[in-house]
C-alpha cells in the first residue's frame, strides 16, 4: 500500500508515474517532483507520465493559505513558493504526454495548476474542485487566474470568488479536465503510456460524459453577474436577479458577503490583468512575498493602486523560472 504522506516515482515500460503525498515537506517535495519531469523530458525512452493521488485529496496543503500556515520561516516559505512555481513552468513547457488522474479533492488553485498545465486530467467519481482562497483573504495563485480567465464567459470569476465546489462536468465546462472516466479505467491509462501508445485517441475512447454542470445550467445569470467592474457591482447584480434563478442568485451574494474582502478583491484585479502564465506566475511571486512580508492583508477592500503596489516589482530577488533544458541529452 502506497504512503499518503510522501510521493514516490517509478518507471514502467515507457511511462514515468508519479504517485502523490500530502506535502508534508512542500520544498523537498515540489524539487523532487521537477527533478523526476526533468529527468523524463531528457529520456528517449520515456513516452509519457501520468501523476495520481496516493490518498484522498491530490497535491493536498496545496491552496495557499495551507502552504503559508505551515511553514513559519519566510525565506523557507518564499522558496517553496519559488519550487512550486517552477514546477508549474516545467510543466506548460513539458512536450510529452502528462497525464493527472484525478479520483480525489483539488483544494486551491496551485493544485489545479499542477494539473491543468500538463496535456491531459482525467476526472473520475470522487473529482471535487474548490478555490477557497478568496474567501481566506488570499488569491488562487501558481497561475491559476490563466486557465480560469480561458473559461467560458465569467464562469472562472465566479469559481474562483465564490469558493463553490465543481463537478466533474463543472470542471468539464471550465476547460480544467478534459476527459472523464471511472477510476478503474485507470490502470489502463497507464498500461497504454508504459506502452507508448498515442495517448489522445486513447483517452477519447475511454471519456464518458460526466453529466450535467451546474455552471453551465447557470451561464447566462453567472455571465451577467459576475461581469461586473468591482465585488460590489457583482454583488448588486446578483441581488437585482429576478425569476426562478433568484434564490441562487441570493445565496451566491449572501456567500459572497461572508467572505473577506481583501481576498475577494484581491483575486478579482489578478482576474482582471489576464496575463499569460510566464508574468502571472511572476506577479503571483510578489504578491505573496508581500503577503507574507505584511503578515496578511487584514480584512478591508483593496482599492486598484492598493493592488498595484502589492504586484509591483520587488526590491529583492524576483522569481527567476528555468526553461533552457532540452527533451534529449
Amino acid at each position: 500500500m502506497r504512503d499518503a504522506m510522501r510521493p514516490s516515482f517509478e518507471e514502467i515500460g515507457r511511462a514515468g508515474l508519479a504517485w502523490l503525498g500530502l506535502a508534508a515537506d512542500p520544498l523537498a517535495e515540489a524539487k523532487a517532483l521537477d527533478a523526476h519531469r526533468h529527468k523524463w523530458a531528457r529520456s528517449p525512452r520515456i513516452y509519457g507520465f501520468a501523476q495520481q493521488s496516493a490518498g484522498e485529496t491530490f497535491f493536498g496543503g496545496s491552496d495557499l493559505g495551507s502552504r503559508l500556515s505551515s511553514m513559519e520561516d519566510a525565506d523557507q516559505t518564499l522558496a517553496a513558493v519559488a519550487a512550486l512555481y517552477q514546477q508549474v513552468w516545467t510543466l506548460q513547457c513539458f512536450t510529452k504526454p502528462t497525464v493527472s488522474l484525478i479520483n480525489a479533492r483539488l483544494r486551491g488553485g496551485a493544485a489545479a495548476s499542477l494539473c491543468v498545465y500538463g496535456t491531459h486530467r482525467v476526472a473520475a467519481e470522487n473529482f471535487r474542485l474548490t478555490l477557497p482562497e478568496a474567501g481566506d483573504g488570499l488569491f488562487p495563485d501558481a497561475g491559476a487566474t490563466v486557465f480560469l480567465n480561458r473559461a467560458p464567459g465569467c464562469a472562472g470569476v465566479y469559481a474562483a470568488l465564490t469558493g463553490a465546489e465543481l463537478t466533474p462536468a463543472d470542471a468539464c465546462m471550465l476547460g480544467i479536465v478534459t476527459q472523464c472516466a471511472g477510476a478503474d479505467r485507470f490502470d489502463a491509462v497507464r498500461e497504454a503510456l508504459a506502452e507508448g501508445e498515442p495517448i489522445d485517441p486513447f483517452l477519447e475512447a475511454l471519456h464518458v460524459e460526466p453529466g450535467e454542470s451546474g455552471l453551465l445550467r447557470r451561464q447566462p445569470v453567472i455571465d451577467h453577474c459576475f461581469s461586473g467592474e468591482t465585488v460590489d457591482d457583482i454583488v448588486q447584480l446578483l441581488d437585482r436577479v429576478s425569476g426562478d434563478d433568484a434564490p441562487w442568485a441570493a445565496s451566491v451574494a449572501a456567500r459572497l458577503r461572508a467572505q473577506n474582502p481583501a481576498g475577494l478583491t484581491l483575486t478579482l484585479f489578478a482576474l482582471r490583468d489576464n496575463l499569460g502564465l510566464r508574468d502571472a506566475l511572476a506577479r503571483d511571486y510578489r504578491l505573496v512575498a508581500r503577503i507574507i512580508a505584511r503578515g496578511g492583508l487584514g480584512h478591508a477592500s483593496l482599492t486598484r493602486a492598493q493592488y498595484e503596489a502589492l504586484a509591483a516589482p520587488l526590491d529583492s530577488a524576483e522569481l527567476a523560472l528555468q526553461d533552457h533544458w532540452t527533451l534529449v541529452d
